[in-house]
């Protein structure tokens, strides 16, 4: 079992060489997975940071619409809008810690008092957006890829 972890932090483990401007050998970075360590050229330890460094740019998006909805709830699609908008945006935009951004989607979730979400359905969704990084679908991709729930949501935004 140890041996089969051990190949899966390898997997995750990726160096990144970094150059000046010039072209010129300015370090590496190492990241294992979960952090990343530079190093400068001449291999001598500069720092470590949690997740990728560097990190990648906030997006200038304007993602009120989504505090909108988590405000208000949906009627139909809250599912789907967990998987797809709002657990990306709270783990990924706003940083939410796992237990915080479960407990908000919870609170999503039940604002239309039907139906049942599982802890370890919401939990896995959390560890998948946050792993991958994804970011939230815009408005014109759920228009796109979601008629019904792009409806749901306009009908939100414009009460």
């Amino acid at each position: 079992m140890k041996k089969k972890e051990d190949e899966h932090i390898e997997s995750k483990r990726r160096k990144i060489i970094l150059h000046y401007p010039d072209d010129t050998p300015a370090g590496y970075i190492e990241y294992n997975g979960d952090s990343s360590k530079v190093y400068d050229e001449n291999d001598n330890f500069l720092f470590e940071v949690n997740g990728i460094f560097p990190p990648k740019p906030k997006s200038s998006s304007d993602f009120s619409w989504i505090d909108k909805v988590l405000e208000k709830g949906i009627q139909d699609g809250r599912k789907r809008f967990i998987l797809y908008v709002a657990s990306r945006y709270l783990v990924n935009i706003k940083g939410l810690g796992d237990e915080e951004a479960i407990q908000a989607l919870k609170e999503f979730y039940y604002k239309v008092p039907t139906g049942k979400i599982y802890d370890s359905w919401l939990k896995s969704v959390v560890n998948g957006v946050k792993n991958k990084g994804l970011l939230p679908w815009s408005l014109e991709k759920i228009s796109e890829k979601d008629k019904e729930m792009y409806n749901e949501i306009i009908k939100i935004l414009k009460s």
